[in-house]
């Protein structure tokens, strides 16, 4: 679950006015274009649809990509909206 602070971020929130889209939408397009692999979590498959409907509708410019990068979080500290942890030893067979 995102912190709200950062869903109601102004950069965050302009962001997703300016695609109408949500303030998740933002941040798992960022994600995705910096090639981090995600996995949204919902309970609901209706939301699913959605959120993967959203982030088929826009891309996010190189610049706006570096406004989120140096984004000023304020001190705020903990799991933001993914974990950077490596894969190691998994056995998939």
């Amino acid at each position: 679950h995102l912190p709200a602070a950062l869903l109601e971020h102004p950069l965050i929130t302009k962001l997703a006015n300016k695609y109408s889209v949500d303030s998740a939408a933002i941040l798992l397009a960022w994600a995705l274009q910096h090639d981090i692999a995600i996995i949204p979590k919902s309970r609901s498959p209706s939301r699913i649809h959605a959120n993967a409907q959203q982030l088929d509708s826009f891309q996010l410019s190189p610049d706006e990509l570096s406004s989120i990068d140096d984004l000023n979080l304020d001190g705020m500290t903990g799991r933001l909206c993914w974990r950077r942890d490596e894969l190691r030893n998994l056995d998939f067979d």
